[in-house]
């Protein structure tokens, strides 16, 4: 079993904690479990899956805090943990990940300034941050994304002027700002 490549159990109806043996499933490129009904934190033990190209575990119900953990899984392109439960700050180690190009950690219970180390990861086409708790100016790295297509940053309490750096995004396709609380736009749409 620890030469097992990809593990897709989504769109089930799991229920429990996730067992920590996965986490001797050293050879895993894909992990997707989203849609059960997972419970409890995911804890360290994902930072031993170090072959992880994708996770998905959206709509479920983790808690907890994302393990720091996370940054060990440097071959990632694509995190998916969208509708959970995930609480506190997003850790520093997700900036390590520079070969994301799909960051999507929407509508959980995330807080506090966004990480600056976030503006490390510049492969990146596709940042869904809404639905959570992010609070402060918006970063000016995201000016740095320039690959990005897709940018949803809205239903977070960003505050402050939306900056002028917009304008370098210009793949982007689609962005969502509202719900939040800016106050003033210093910048023009293309």
């Amino acid at each position: 079993m620890r030469a097992l490549k990809s593990v897709d159990i989504s769109s089930n109806q799991f229920t429990g904690g996730l067992s920590s043996s996965l986490g001797n499933l050293t050879e895993l490129t894909y992990l997707d479990i989203s849609d059960n009904q997972f419970t409890g934190s995911l804890t360290s033990w994902i930072g031993n899956l170090t072959e992880l190209i994708s996770v998905n575990t959206s709509c479920n119900d983790f808690t907890g805090s994302l393990p720091t953990s996370i940054g060990n899984l440097t071959k990632l392109t694509s995190l998916v943990i969208f509708s959970n439960w995930f609480l506190g700050s997003l850790p520093t180690g997700i900036g390590i990940l520079t070969e994301l190009t799909y960051l999507d950690i929407s509508y959980n219970q995330l807080t506090g300034i966004f990480p600056t180390s976030i503006g490390n990861l510049t492969q990146l086409t596709y940042l869904d941050i809404s639905g959570n708790e992010f609070t402060g100016s918006l970063p000016t790295w995201i000016g740095n994304l320039t690959k990005l297509t897709y940018l949803d940053i809205s239903y977070n309490q960003f505050t402050g002027f939306l900056p002028t750096w917009i304008g370098n995004l210009t793949n982007l396709n689609d962005h969502d700002i509202w719900y939040n609380q800016f106050t003033q736009a210093v910048f023009q749409l293309r």
